[in-house]
């Protein structure tokens, strides 16, 4: 499913109206994980899509390769696996970035997915501040506008924390 800021399912990345910003493929099996990765990419304002598992992110990799800038590959998840789908869509000569999602946070777990071809690891749940730091270390900007509106919904983000605050 494609999802427009979450508000709107649209039928392809380009039927939505932040058309030159990439998406952001969540491969994700747990519904709550789901949820929190969607929340976040929602306030950042950016267009996803959701995978429930491994083969069939591969899958929507493939179909929409030039509008994916960026993969959240949770590693263990049904059909097949995280490591195992990096290792496809490595094998694919694809260098898309992705970052491991796991709630494992050990030496071995970050020198597998980093073995697979995952680029960085962010463990869950999901801190949203170091999503911020990933998504602007890994997308690829198409233009100027792309990055004025990060900026944007990063200012809105501190503003409201500072709202939300008590001295």
């Amino acid at each position: 499913q494609l999802f427009d800021n979450g508000q709107t399912s649209v039928d392809s990345p380009t039927d939505a109206h932040h058309s030159g910003q990439k998406l952001i493929l969540i491969a994700e099996d747990n519904p709550v994980n789901q949820k929190i990765a969607k929340k976040h990419l929602e306030a950042l304002g950016y267009r996803y899509l959701v995978a429930d598992d491994g083969e069939q992110a591969v899958k929507l990799l493939s179909e929409n390769r030039q509008q994916i800038g960026l993969v959240l590959m949770d590693c263990r998840m049904p059909i097949l696996d995280g490591i195992e789908a990096t290792r496809i869509i490595r094998l694919n000569k694809d260098s898309v970035p992705i970052v491991a999602l796991t709630a494992n946070d050990s030496d071995d777990d970050r020198n597998i997915c980093l073995e697979a071809g995952m680029d960085s690891f962010l463990t869950k749940p999901i801190n949203k501040q170091k999503l911020i730091e990933a998504i602007n270390h890994y997308m690829v900007w198409d233009n100027k506008k792309d990055q004025v509106n990060l900026v944007f919904f990063c200012l809105k983000y501190l503003s409201e924390m500072a709202d939300n605050c008590q001295f």
